[in-house]
């Protein structure tokens, strides 16, 4: 027999079917069954030793597995640790923690419905941002489907759960004069070649700060992207700063060449004399990282530390005090389209997968080129 149902009334009379299906042998020879307590009637057992009877025929049964949620997590965390980024498996962990365990920990894996999935998306709404929410998603069901890979569970209880709706953030950017005015305040300050290589470049924080001395090409005008800098949220014992390491670049496209303008050539030729003579003043007090940017120790400079004086510019500069650190990219992006540079040619400087991405992100920017090329069109057409 396959599949048999047994009842069994209680000493207080309740009664419920208990649900046995063969599953086979293993290659010791012992038997493996699916065992399972139906509390209902008997149609109801019925329907799910069917249910349960088909899915093996088809070959798409899964055994209940043991884990809870909590244990599963921890062991998806450790599977997924090697291939992902430190920031990322820092914030993978950060969000579960956070957002998921404390509603879904004790949770069987192999119980876990869509339901619980929705309700734990509606009641984060009432203290997290849309986001937020779906950056949890997309990292809850991430695991989930390597749980399927695992055969602990038949499908993903993540599939067709309602999000909350997008919210497109308005992008923040400086303006020509704005940034004119930041530039003015920024040159008295210890970080004022960061500032500058953000806006001329486009690059995010973590890669400029990473830049060594070996990515500028003098002769060619240019300098490569090659990596990215990251920080450990715990500091490591032997430091007075938080441990540090080098990092691939976010994506393929990350890792470029972008020209540079003479003006700022002149000024990293400066800085390198200056820092050279700083370094050997030092011996050997200064840690050699070869990096265009460092501290007095010879380490990274933390980003926690530019984005501080950012702020007391932005301050002297009578600037929104809104505007992060990051929109010194975008400021970087929104000026060069509006001045008609190929969005190509922006895509590839500011390292993007696409020029899709690019266009979609700086969207505010299309109605002004639009009006440039329908003045073009103007002279082309009817010579005015």
């Amino acid at each position: 027999m396959t599949g048999q149902i047994i009842k069994h009334v209680a000493k207080d009379k309740t009664v419920t079917y208990r649900i046995r299906v063969f599953l086979g042998r293993d290659a010791s020879g012992t038997r493996h069954y699916h065992r399972e307590t139906v509390k209902g009637t008997k149609a109801q057992a019925e329907e799910r030793l069917t249910e349960i009877l088909n899915k093996v025929n088809r070959g798409s049964y899964v055994k209940p597995c043991k884990y809870t949620v909590d244990e599963f997590l921890d062991r998806w965390l450790e599977h997924v640790k090697p291939t992902l980024r430190q920031n990322t498996y820092i914030s993978y962990e950060s969000y579960l923690k956070w957002y998921v365990r404390p509603d879904l920990k004790l949770l069987k894996l192999s119980k876990i419905k869509l339901i619980d999935i929705d309700n734990l998306y509606v009641k984060l709404q009432a203290r997290v941002s849309a986001r937020t929410i779906r950056y949890v998603h997309s990292i809850l069901s991430s695991a989930m489907k390597q749980a399927i890979i695992w055969q602990l569970i038949e499908s993903n209880p993540c599939d067709n759960a309602t999000l909350p709706r997008k919210i497109k953030k308005e992008m923040q950017a400086l303006s020509a004069d704005q940034m004119i005015a930041f530039l003015q305040h920024a040159q008295k300050d210890c970080y004022a070649l960061i500032f500058d290589i953000a806006l001329a470049t486009g690059m995010r924080p973590s890669e400029y700060l990473a830049l060594q001395w070996k990515d500028i090409d003098f002769q060619d005008g240019s300098i490569q992207v090659r990596r990215t800098v990251s920080w450990d949220n715990i500091k490591d014992p032997q430091q007075t700063a938080p441990a540090w390491q080098f990092e691939e670049t976010k994506s393929d496209n990350g890792r470029r060449s972008i020209p540079l303008p003479k003006t700022l050539l002149r000024k990293l030729q400066l800085h390198k004399t200056q820092q050279a003579a700083y370094r050997l003043k030092k011996g050997q007090k200064y840690a050699n990282h070869d990096l265009l940017f460092a501290t007095r120790s010879g380490n990274p400079i933390s980003e926690y530390n530019i984005r501080r004086n950012f702020k007391l510019i932005l301050d002297k500069a009578g600037l929104p005090k809104t505007i992060r650190l990051y929109d010194l990219r975008h400021t970087c992006a929104t000026i060069l389209l509006a001045k008609g540079v190929n969005p190509k040619i922006v895509s590839e400087r500011l390292g993007h997968s696409s020029i899709v991405l690019t266009l979609d992100t700086y969207s505010h920017v299309l109605p002004t080129m639009q009006k440039a090329a329908a003045e073009e069109l103007e002279k082309v057409l009817f010579g005015n």
